[in-house]
């Protein structure tokens, strides 16, 4: 049975005596939070697998600290799990099917003692600001105590091989395509692909891709000689590279094909992991896809993609920094300039319309 409790109960808690799992979103707890909370902030992908059973609340919890405290409190009430969100006052308050109410009702089926936080962060920061720290830096916080987001992928069953998430982007975990050796389009401009289609001649001139976007640091640049434009992102299949900083220039260079009425290929080594990073980020950015819509609509085109767990965590605080302002985000631009050649996205699935020049993404 879950209880609820209120900030002074939790207050006079020896913190090694509770786990305490802060529901709210990555900006929120970045910004002020509870030490030694533990931030599970999910996407609809993980949503989805924690509401049907197949995703354990285990994985959500990357510090070895807090799963240990976890399995305490299955076996005894020594460790006592809570629960918070931005500021509910009751059980009664959470949606049945938000992440806190989620949360509880399958600790409940494991754990001794589970509990709610009645008000929530809010209430318990405005009557105990000292025990809350309201200054870590994102990246002191990063370091010290990560969100479940960017570090718990590779535990997430997101139709990412082991071998992506170890930041491997070979082409035998890429064998449909290592033997099609087409490019995937994923809008009429944009197409995606390995390191075969990118040297295919007879393949680009089918699909009249001009441009190349090669995400590699080894590809070459097989057809500039032959009028082919071509831009390289020379960066490695890991985890520890930071992708985000290359996304501007590529935008650009996908933005130009496209006002220029041209085809562009976007490719790595297997078409799964890097180029496939730079596609959804595109997709997030020009046309406001969340990332799990943006990850469906490229899965519908081409089964095997796999970012590797590094890439998605980027994406997933790309995703956030999009949501609470896109000037905040760094890349700059909107999507007002990035019509969609007649394309509506809705739910994932492009309706082709006659005279239409503007696009509405509607997220899942």
């Amino acid at each position: 049975m879950v209880k609820c409790v209120d900030a002074t109960w939790v207050a006079k808690q020896d913190p090694q005596s509770i786990l305490l799992l802060d529901t709210r979103e990555v900006s929120e707890y970045n910004a002020g939070f509870i030490p030694g909370s533990v931030n599970i902030c999910c996407t609809g992908m993980i949503l989805r697998r924690l509401k049907n059973g197949s995703l354990k609340v285990e994985c959500l919890l990357n510090l070895q600290e807090d799963k240990d405290k976890l399995e305490l409190a299955k076996e005894a009430e020594c460790v006592q799990v809570i629960v918070c969100d931005r500021h509910s006052r009751s059980l009664d308050d959470l949606q049945s099917d938000s992440v806190a109410a989620l949360l509880l009702k399958r600790l409940s089926r494991d754990c001794k003692f589970v509990a709610f936080l009645s008000g929530g962060f809010e209430y318990f920061a405005q009557h105990y600001p000292q025990l809350c720290d309201l200054e870590m830096t994102r990246n002191d916080l990063l370091q010290r105590r990560p969100s479940s987001l960017v570090l718990q992928l590779s535990n997430i069953a997101l139709g990412v091989t082991e071998q992506a998430s170890n930041g491997s982007d070979s082409e035998e975990s890429s064998p449909s395509e290592a033997a099609g050796h087409a490019p995937y389009e994923i809008l009429p401009h944009l197409f995606l692909g390995c390191r075969k289609v990118a040297a295919s001649l007879q393949h680009l001139k089918d699909s009249r891709i001009t441009r190349i976007l090669n995400v590699t640091s080894s590809e070459p640049n097989n057809f500039e000689s032959q009028g082919f434009e071509y831009k390289q992102i020379a960066v490695e299949d890991s985890h520890d590279v930071n992708m985000l900083k290359y996304l501007p220039d590529a935008f650009c260079f996908i933005e130009d094909a496209r006002m220029n009425n041209e085809k562009v290929l976007v490719h790595c080594h297997a078409g799964m992991s890097r180029s496939v990073t730079v596609i959804l980020a595109y997709l997030m950015k020009n046309y406001h896809h969340t990332l799990d819509s943006a990850y469906d609509f490229v899965k519908q085109r081409k089964q095997n993609i796999s970012p590797n767990f590094g890439f998605m965590g980027q994406l997933l605080e790309y995703e956030c920094s999009l949501r609470s302002s896109p000037a905040d985000s760094g890349f700059g631009g909107s999507a007002n300039g990035s019509p969609m050649n007649g394309h509506i996205f809705l739910s994932s699935s492009p309706l082709v319309l006659p005279n239409v020049s503007r696009s509405f993404v509607l997220a899942n």
